[in-house]
């Protein structure tokens, strides 16, 4: 099956959205988010800081936005670049934070 190719949508239970690059960054952006600290981890309370953690997703949406070029749309592009500014700046500020204590 080539990759342009999908599996019919009646193999997926309905409350999953569809498939999407926007998707595939939230799914990069959403433990990225857990390793800063910002939201707790699914079952947890409370959140934790875990820099390697935030480090490893914020590297993977580089390496995408590295391999994909320019070959993604508008709306695409500027939710990547919008990811990986966010986080990145929030990566400085929580190592900051945590060296400082």
């Amino acid at each position: 099956m080539s990759t342009s190719e999908s599996f019919p949508r009646a193999d997926l239970p309905s409350e999953w959205p569809d498939a999407s690059f926007r998707e595939l960054v939230t799914m990069c952006t959403s433990p990225a988010l857990m390793g800063l600290g910002i939201v707790p981890a699914p079952g947890q309370d409370q959140a934790s800081v875990d820099l390697p953690l935030a480090r490893h997703f914020i590297d993977l949406l580089a390496l995408l936005d590295e391999k994909t070029g320019d070959r993604l749309d508008a709306t695409d592009q500027e939710a990547l670049d919008q990811s990986l500014h966010e986080l990145r700046m929030a990566f400085v500020q929580v190592q900051q934070s945590e060296e400082s204590e």
